[in-house]
């Protein structure tokens, strides 16, 4: 009878609990559609605003020209108002792309009809900037613009009401939904604990046992969340950082009062702080990769010594910038080869030793290498020593856990994501070795990296320095322009990309065809016989796996080159498969493009120097500006016999303003040499060198010139 009995309560509480499960889960179905709704709905309010201010600027650009005289001040209020344009595109576009109502649609097929009207007109009122059209007709035009403007504004703040209306009702949902799920919740509890008091004696232990491990599971993910909250505060504080660089330098580069170097120096920031925070990327999908149990591993030959190289190369400068020595100290014997994975070895040394720098303010940075060179049991060692803070004893163990570091104050005062170390000791251990650490407080830090691996067969055993094997030294690479000649077809949807690669590919030399899906590319190939394809993998219409398939079925058996961001290994050999004879990754690294493509196109042999034309890059990027580059040619031209007037009557500070102007404006439409000339001649100008500035005058007339050329 009690079995009985038991068997029945049990089977209550069961159903309940299935039930109360059943529910649950309706419930947080509801809520993440309710959360989809609402992310939608402040995409759409952020998409709408951004059209807002653009609209906004444009109107702010054309009433400020009405105020500016000068011509290049001019120029460059124009070159914005039309770039203003783009981004208002981008955002209608991906705002039409999100899922629509049928009251949104009217209101964009209504935003569309008001856009029609007024970009006419907008654009009428900046043509007549560039006709020299009295300023009473440009403002009537003007207010005419604004008239149709504020319309469209009218509009697109009813949409941006609209989302908030349709946000607040869905907002208002969710709490109902969540104020009935308190409500049932409740009372399939009551329902449970009165069923529990009637079997308490058949199953309080059981209970009691439950409620304990609850606590557990509580209490860790309460740690868990804590140590995680912990890490995104950190991971948004190191993506944050070379963000502000990229971005904050990149404006500077628009400013025209900054000289060329100033250009440069933020340039090699950009560059410096992006490759950066591609470092944080990687890590981050290198651990997702180890979590998912995804990680490669490749055994393969390499030289010690020429991966130790490399490592010098990428950690020396900062070492050095920082004021720290690095060496490497051979301890021999060694191997002249090993059997390993080059890249996640090199990504666990310099991992190491750029931990190493960061926590070492004085003193020096060393690499030790030793081996067991018995080839029935071989193994070499990596020492990673620095004389930095060193961390204490307790803490040790925590520095290789995934999210930490010893506490919470190195993260504030040093910075780091928190992942280096953790990755490291992993993939280590996938390497089939280990990764120690050794640290004195206020003394410094040993991390020892031991690796298991075979020597190469037959491969030498170096016993001392004179006898290391000739490692040639890695140079940064520079690419050369306009050493390679043929043409080129470019499948590419994304438009940045696309002016980036036309950057690369017209400084090589070559002729590039542009189109942004593979559809397009299947056409533009059976029109035209191209030396090269680059294919992108993922876009629209047609993919660049099924644009392949259906080139090489076509017969056209031109070499194609496979350019995409998805860099698994299996993504490379369905490349291979589908008829690719090349794989290109992204971020672009230009010395890897350089290499692909010269393998299948012609070197030109002839020199740059011999050149006769200048060609403004702002033109290469946007073929709409060229307008707005004859009109600066036009005004150098006059600019030149202003410069020689100058000079013969000796007026230095008109002068030193004159070419301050020129110095501005040069690198703005293209033409970074005028830039650097009239930056010489600026600096020549305090030190009233007449000769000098003619020698120089006649160089920037040589270089005018060359770009009229360009020109026709």
């Amino acid at each position: 009878m009690k079995n009985t009995v038991h068997f029945g309560f049990v089977a209550i509480i069961f159903i309940m609990t299935l039930l109360a499960f059943v529910w649950l889960g309706q419930i947080k179905s509801s809520n993440e559609k309710v959360l989809d709704l609402i992310e939608q709905f402040d995409q759409k309010i952020n998409y709408a605003q951004t059209m807002h201010n653009t609209i906004r600027v444009r109107q702010n650009l054309l009433l400020s020209m009405l105020v500016i005289d000068d011509s290049f001040e001019q120029d460059d209020k124009l070159q914005k108002f039309y770039h203003v344009a783009s981004e208002y595109r981008l955002a209608r576009n991906a705002l039409q792309a999100l899922p629509m109502t049928e009251e949104e649609k009217q209101l964009h097929k209504l935003l569309d009809k008001q856009a029609s009207i007024a970009q006419p007109v907008n654009k009428r009122a900046a043509e007549m900037f560039q006709s020299g059209a009295s300023k009473s007709e440009i403002i009537m035009v003007i207010n005419e613009a604004s008239r149709y403007q504020d319309k469209l504004l009218q509009t697109l703040q009813h949409f941006v009401n609209l989302q908030k209306t349709q946000d607040e009702a869905a907002v208002n949902f969710s709490r109902k939904q969540f104020d009935d799920s308190i409500y049932w919740i409740s009372f399939f509890g009551l329902i449970a604990f009165l069923i529990a008091v009637l079997v308490s004696r058949y199953v309080g232990k059981s209970v009691a046992d439950n409620n304990m491990a609850l606590q557990k599971a509580y209490k860790k993910a309460e740690e868990t969340t804590v140590i995680k909250s912990e890490f995104l505060a950190a991971m948004s504080h190191e993506i944050r950082t070379p963000l502000t660089a990229i971005i904050g330098f990149a404006e500077t580069t628009l400013f025209s009062e900054q000289s060329e170097e100033q250009k440069q120096n933020a340039i090699q920031t950009i560059i410096r702080s992006g490759k950066h925070l591609l470092q944080i990327i990687n890590d981050i999908l290198d651990l997702s990769k180890v979590e998912a149990n995804k990680i490669e591993i490749e055994s393969v030959k390499l030289s010690p010594f020429e991966l130790l190289v490399d490592v010098e190369r990428l950690v020396r400068p900062e070492a050095e910038e920082k004021g720290l020595g690095f060496s490497i100290n051979y301890i021999f014997p060694l191997p002249e080869y090993i059997k390993s994975d080059p890249l996640r070895l090199k990504q666990i040394l310099i991992n190491l030793c750029n931990n190493a720098i960061k926590f070492t303010d004085q003193g020096y940075i060393t690499i030790n290498v030793s081996c067991n060179c018995d080839r029935t049991n071989n193994g070499i060692v990596f020492e990673v020593v620095d004389s930095g803070i060193g961390i204490k004893e307790e803490d040790q163990h925590l520095i290789f856990h995934a999210y930490r570091q010893a506490d919470s104050s190195t993260t504030r005062k040093f910075g780091g994501t928190g992942l280096g170390l953790s990755l490291s000791k992993i993939l280590a251990e996938r390497m089939s070795g280990t990764l120690t650490v050794t640290s004195e407080v206020g003394k410094g830090s040993k991390f020892r990296l031991f690796l298991a691996s075979n020597m190469v067969q037959d491969s030498k055993i170096v016993f001392d320095n004179e006898h290391l094997p000739d490692v040639n030294q890695v140079k940064e690479y520079t690419m050369p322009a306009g050493h390679l000649s043929g043409s080129i077809l470019l499948a590419e949807d994304n438009l940045d990309n696309q002016e980036l690669l036309l950057i690369y590919l017209h400084r090589m030399g070559l002729n590039v065809t542009v189109v942004e899906n593979g559809k397009l590319a299947v056409e533009a190939a059976a029109k035209n016989n191209f030396d090269l394809i680059l294919m992108d993998m993922r876009m629209p219409v047609m993919g660049g796996l099924e644009a392949i398939r259906v080139l090489r079925q076509q017969g056209i058996d031109k070499p194609i080159v496979a350019l995409t961001a998805n860099a698994m290994r299996e993504d490379k050999a369905a490349c291979f498969k589908a008829g690719c004879n090349g794989f290109l990754t992204k971020p672009i690294d230009v010395a890897h493009l350089n290499e692909i493509i010269s393998k299948y196109l012609n070197v030109n042999t002839q020199e740059i120097n011999d050149a006769v034309s200048l060609v403004s890059t702002l033109l290469e990027e946007d073929p709409e500006a060229l307008d707005l580059i004859k009109r600066f040619v036009g005004n150098l031209s006059t600019a030149l016999k202003e410069i020689k007037i100058l000079i013969e009557n000796s007026e230095w500070d008109n002068l030193s303003a004159k070419l301050h102007q020129i110095k501005g404006t040069g690198g703005n439409f293209g033409f970074p040499d005028v830039s650097t000339i009239a930056e010489k001649m600026e600096l020549k100008t305090a030190d009233h060198n007449t000769a000098e500035l003619n020698k120089l005058l006649s160089e920037l007339t040589s270089t005018y010139e060359k770009i009229v050329l360009g020109l026709k």
